[in-house]
């Protein structure tokens, strides 16, 4: 595949699963490497261009405007190969300023001023262009601060703590100064501004981070970076190329969002038709339009998940199977044959002695709110607890407390597939069912669905960033019981339609590595170019 097949190309990998970012990350890695442009034979040849930068560097020196530093040696995993005949490659030393922020006095900060005064925050709520060219803060220019000024083009990016991570990096349309916690890597003439940004932008910083507790980045890990060279005409023509193809990346990503937000809309105001049927002629119209679009509805993992909670809602309103009578309101602790009860509190131990103990996440893990019996771990009991805490076929376990909403009080059934003796862990409560009132399964499904879960969540509270309920709130939950009979009618039309939804998210699932498999066989293709 040649450059321009991967042009006709762009809007079939923008497709692909996370396709649009990985444009991006192509265009910057072709653009450095010589392989975005053609390279005109009457551009002065990057060495004398190199030539030029290091002499302006030395006169710099000697005038005393920067400190000559320290050089580092190369990084060679970071060089680049088959370049063309008349680019070069330098280190950053030879080429760029590192330039680090300063504290002023807060008597010093104003709202206007010639010098715009800058923190970590303001990089990361700089426009989406990527350059900042006014600040919240302002400075007087003064001598005090002549040797920490960022001149226009420098490139600013977090040099400590957690913002490393955000990849962010600004290029500066204005007169700057900042905080010790911001970096700028100032070009030296006539190196393009533009094209060290574009460089830049295809380098993760994390990989540069060199710090121990806090994360940092300093000047050793900057100035021995290889840069590929370009002659100076040629930076331009790749400046400008990959402008066009950002902004292409950036209207094909608004028609994605515009195009994800109608079938999130479509997909809503159709479930919605289901749940909102009065009668059952409604309700068959209803579901008779969904037949008809399925297809087109049911196309990402968000849509099959709204599917598979509209099913749920179905069920608990009475509106899955047939019923000669509305099912009556009762409360989780009407329902049980014994009180509920918090699991085994002392720590398991990874060593397999003893009685297999299940972890927190055994009630959270499965999408299908089976408990995984396989995720455990082991801890020594005496008989009396293991007669107390032992689970049998049909119990039902919810997690009290978690950091994730989603998790707490979800119901999840125990089917005893594993063989063995299990116990649980305190922050899940066992609710064991008198079975001649309700079966497990469809608690597990009326107590999992949006109008329940709507219940539920009122009643948690946040203590110490966890999110918990209590088991005595846990029981006063209402969910519609019909009899024995039509619960199980309703659980064997729901695990239909669940596993319908298997099926279509098994599909989107290989549909979406499909894709991505020939996104990269793309992109390498394009890589591999000479």
């Amino acid at each position: 595949m040649n450059v321009d097949t991967f042009l006709e190309q762009f809007g079939h990998l923008a497709d692909a699963p996370g396709g649009i970012k990985k444009l991006r990350e192509l265009i910057l890695d072709l653009a450095v490497r010589g392989k975005l442009v053609e390279q005109d034979s009457n551009d002065e040849p990057a060495e004398k261009l190199l030539e030029k930068i290091k002499s302006n560097k030395q006169r710099m020196i000697e005038s005393g405007e920067i400190k000559k530093g320290k050089e580092y040696p190369g990084k060679d995993q970071l060089s680049y190969n088959d370049l063309p005949s008349n680019w070069t490659q330098t280190t950053l030393f030879n080429i760029v300023r590192l330039i680090s922020g300063s504290n002023p006095k807060n008597a010093e900060l104003r709202t206007n001023g010639e010098l715009a005064y800058l923190k970590v925050s303001d990089l990361s709520i700089a426009g989406n262009e990527g350059f900042i060219t006014v600040s919240k803060q302002y400075l007087r220019e003064t001598h005090n601060f002549s040797n920490f000024v960022f001149p226009l083009g420098s490139i600013l990016f977090p040099k400590r703590g957690g913002a490393i991570a955000t990849n962010r990096k600004i290029i500066l349309k204005c007169k700057a100064m900042a905080d010790p916690n911001i970096m700028a890597m100032a070009p030296i003439a006539p190196l393009d501004s533009d094209y060290l940004y574009v460089w830049f932008l295809g380098l993760d910083l994390w990989l540069l981070n060199s710090g121990t507790s806090v994360p940092q980045i300093n000047n050793k890990d900057i100035y021995p970076l290889s840069i590929p060279l370009p002659p100076l005409a040629e930076q331009k023509r790749i400046v400008a190329k990959v402008d066009e193809l950002m902004a292409l990346c950036d209207e094909l990503e608004t028609q994605q969002q515009q195009r994800q937000t109608v079938h999130g809309q479509l997909t809503t105001a159709s479930l919605h038709q289901l749940t909102t049927a009065e009668t059952p002629r409604q309700l068959t119209k209803a579901w008779q339009r969904i037949d008809t679009q399925f297809d087109q509805l049911f196309t990402t993992k968000e849509s099959i998940k709204q599917l598979r909670q509209t099913i749920l809602q179905l069920a608990v309103q009475g509106k899955l199977v047939e019923q000669d009578e509305t099912s009556p309101l009762e409360q989780l602790s009407e329902l049980l044959e014994e009180n509920s009860l918090n699991g085994y509190s002392k720590k398991p131990d990874i060593n397999p002695v003893g009685t297999q103990i299940l972890r927190i996440s055994a009630a959270t893990s499965r999408s299908d709110a089976i408990v995984d019996e396989a995720d455990y771990r082991y801890v020594k009991l005496t008989e009396k607890e293991k007669a107390k805490f032992g689970l049998q076929r049909g119990d039902l376990l919810a997690c009290r407390f978690n950091g994730n909403l989603h998790y707490v009080a979800r119901f999840a059934i125990y089917q005893g597939y594993s063989k063995g003796l299990q116990i649980y862990p305190d922050k899940l409560i066992r609710f064991r069912l008198n079975l001649k009132k309700a079966i497990p399964e469809y608690i597990r499904y009326a107590m999992n669905s949006r109008q329940t879960r709507d219940s539920i969540e009122k009643m948690c509270a946040t203590t110490a960033g966890n999110i918990g309920i209590s088991a005595t709130k846990l029981k006063t939950i209402e969910i519609p019981v019909p009899a024995i009979s039509v619960q199980k009618r309703i659980v064997t039309k729901v695990d239909q339609m669940m596993t319908l939804c298997d099926k279509v998210e098994r599909d989107l699932i290989n549909q979406e590595t499909d894709s991505a498999k020939l996104a990269t066989a793309m992109t390498s293709s394009v890589l591999s170019l000479n």
